[in-house]
C-alpha cells in the first residue's frame, strides 16, 4: 500500500481514508471522508487506452493509489470565488 500521507478533508476537517472497491469488475481506489462523504472519483486498476493526458497506460494498485491520494492532497490557495 502506498505510504504518501493523505490531509484532512478540506471541507469539514475529517480524516480521510484511502478505500478499495470494486468498479465494473476491476478493483478500484479512492480517497473519501468519512464524516461528509466528499472523495475522489474511483481510479479502476487495469489498462486505460488513454489516462491523464497519456496513451495506453496500465494502472497498478500502487498507482492508482498514489493517483488518487496526490489529487486529494492537492489544495487551491487564496479565496477562488474572490472577483478583482
Amino acid at each position: 500500500m502506498t505510504k504518501i500521507k493523505l490531509l484532512s478533508c478540506p471541507h469539514c476537517g475529517g480524516e480521510a481514508e484511502l478505500r478499495e472497491s470494486a468498479a465494473y469488475n476491476a478493483r478500484a481506489y479512492r480517497v473519501q471522508c468519512p464524516s461528509c462523504h466528499i472523495g475522489t472519483v474511483p481510479v479502476s486498476v487495469g489498462y486505460y487506452t488513454q489516462f491523464d493526458g497519456r496513451i495506453g497506460v496500465t494502472i497498478t494498485p500502487e498507482r492508482a493509489q498514489r493517483y488518487v491520494i496526490e489529487r486529494w492532497n492537492r489544495r487551491v490557495q487564496g479565496n477562488v470565488n474572490a472577483t478583482t
